[in-house]
């Protein structure tokens, strides 16, 4: 038994020995094993729909001339934690929205009741945002194609920030906002 834990031991002391060993590049030792921050800006977003009726309901605003689009306005704080300047991008709103469900729907298991639909909203430009700030955005996302049976029942609303290059972040993690469910109303 000492003899195996001796010989891993043994194989383990190597194998450290060996990645310290890596070469140098520019009389700079380089190690695999650290990763440096790197310099990238880091985008997050926090979605705050215009509410009423105690917060259970958003407000929506048919658009004029056009039938089956709507409008919600939201404000939008979008801050860059990261470590460099962000490009121009855009933010889209998401509702998703109940209807009835398909007969391969039942088949598959989609409950009663589910957000078996979404509407996108048309994308929201949004410009270079600079290192530690945070700007604060009030803009009504226009949907397509919205359908007269959603409002006056529950949506849930979230808002993703779409960045380009896919890569150009610290993290795609916190693009997107936390999901708001609510019951859309015109307001009085």
């Amino acid at each position: 038994m000492k003899k195996i834990v001796s010989i891993v031991m043994l194989m383990i002391c190597f194998i450290s020995f060996a990645n310290a060993q890596k070469g140098k590049k520019d009389d700079v030792f380089n190690n695999p094993n650290n990763k440096a921050a790197r310099i990238l800006p880091d985008l997050n977003i926090l979605l705050v729909p215009r509410l009423t009726n105690g917060g259970t309901e958003a407000v929506y605003e048919p658009v004029v001339g056009v039938n089956g689009r709507i409008k919600i306005p939201v404000n939008l704080i979008i801050k860059n934690v990261g470590f460099a300047t962000s490009k121009p991008c855009k933010v889209v709103l998401y509702a998703h929205y109940q209807r009835k469900r398909t007969l391969s729907e039942i088949e598959h298991g989609v409950a009663e009741g589910a957000f078996n639909d979404a509407a996108v909203s048309e994308p929201m430009l949004l410009e270079a945002i600079e290192q530690g700030k945070d700007v604060g955005i009030n803009h009504a996302f226009i949907l397509n194609r919205f359908p007269n049976l959603a409002p006056g029942k529950k949506v849930r609303l979230s808002a993703i920030i779409f960045y380009q290059p896919l890569n150009g972040e610290l993290s795609s993690d916190n693009n997107k906002s936390r999901v708001f469910e609510v019951i859309l109303a015109t307001e009085l």
